[in-house]
């Protein structure tokens, strides 16, 4: 009897997949551009709270850490590790949410495991490509 109530309490593994799959759905980073928000970087009123609005559709809390991690990567390079020591996550929410952060091209991996996260200097290069491709595409 003890046995087949122990299986009863773990999830199914179906579950367990789709949930995974939620999770990591819901924590891509995809960077809304507002047109507005010209004149607030021109009048420096711009800061990384608003980057992560335009940035992230996480839950508050989410963001809050995404924003503690960029803050931490942009005093200097850490490891994964690291990360995980200094900001009180689950393991498996800051795994995705750095993942998203890389995926979006924000931060890049080491070379391997242990290797330090470091933040992207291709994410402004990309941004003023797209930047420039729109301006040459809507004026034709």
């Amino acid at each position: 009897m003890r046995q087949l109530n122990a299986e009863k309490s773990k999830p199914a593994e179906n579950d367990l997949t789709e949930h995974y799959g939620r999770q990591k759905k819901e924590s891509a980073a995809r960077l809304r551009v507002r047109v507005g928000d010209a004149d607030r970087i021109a009048a420096s009123r711009y800061t990384i709270y608003d980057f992560a609005d335009n940035a992230f559709s996480f839950s508050p809390a989410r963001k809050e850490l995404a924003i503690k991690i960029l803050t931490a990567l942009r005093e200097r390079p850490r490891p994964f590790a690291e990360l995980e020591s200094e900001f009180s996550a689950p393991k498996s929410t800051l795994f995705l949410l750095v993942t998203a952060l890389e995926e979006s091209g924000l931060v890049v991996f080491g070379g391997g495991r242990g290797e330090p996260i470091s933040l992207s200097a291709e994410f402004s290069a990309s941004l003023r490509a797209n930047a420039d491709w729109w301006r040459k595409w809507s004026k034709k």
